[in-house]
């Protein structure tokens, strides 16, 4: 079934904070137990369009978004 658009860019923001901020999240896949891979992919491209977009540079970024543990 997977993710809507604004669970995908729900779970981005709250990656995006716990970044800033050097905080831990919630597992998302107990949060969202219908998330699927092809969701992970999703929303890193949604983090790295917004890094992009703030002229960061993205280079060996990685997040265990796909990881069955």
């Amino acid at each position: 079934m997977g993710l809507s658009q604004n669970e995908l860019l729900d779970i981005a923001d709250k990656l995006d904070k716990a970044e800033a901020t050097c905080t831990p999240i919630e597992s998302l896949v107990d949060t969202y137990p219908g998330m699927e891979e092809k969701d992970a992919y999703q929303i890193q491209w949604i983090i790295a369009s917004r890094a992009l977009r703030a002229q960061r540079h993205l280079v060996g970024y990685k997040i265990g978004l796909t990881s069955l543990e």
